[in-house]
């Protein structure tokens, strides 16, 4: 996947394969500008579960994925309705727990993810705006 002419990248989610496209697209590009081989590999784990998101709990979606100097600049979009405990997970430093269905097993939820997310990023946005959900992750080149 090639960047447009504006050095964007947009994926459009749909299954789980998707997700990896996302992923190996911003890999690349913060591999292209210059990020440290940690910094390429998280921005790959918080693309992915950003994406793979999308596919468990919306659907359908799409990532975007830009330099903009100093930042790697990951919005991951969807229509889904979201809760105030999705911007929570999100911003939080501390990890989320698994959610755990009435009967003892795991469900989907706000699991480890979206603290994953906010682990391997320098600072995360969450905007529940009606109908969509958009999250906006970035990471500084250092």
């Amino acid at each position: 996947m090639r960047p447009r002419d504006d050095g964007r990248v947009i994926v459009s989610i749909v299954t789980m394969t998707d997700a990896s496209v996302a992923a190996s697209a911003a890999m690349q590009l913060a591999r292209d500008e210059g990020f440290a081989p940690r910094a390429t590999a998280e921005i790959g784990i918080a693309v992915r579960e950003l994406a793979t998101n999308i596919v468990r709990h919306a659907g359908r979606g799409e990532v975007e994925v830009a330099f903009r100097a100093p930042d790697l600049v990951v919005c991951a979009r969807n229509p889904a309705r979201a809760t105030p405990e999705l911007a929570s997970a999100m911003t939080s430093v501390r990890t989320v727990g698994i959610a755990v269905s009435e009967d003892g097993r795991p469900r989907a939820g706000l699991g480890v993810g979206a603290a994953a997310v906010r682990r391997m990023t320098d600072e995360v946005e969450v905007d529940l705006s009606e109908g969509r959900v958009e999250v906006r992750a970035r990471r500084r080149r250092s």
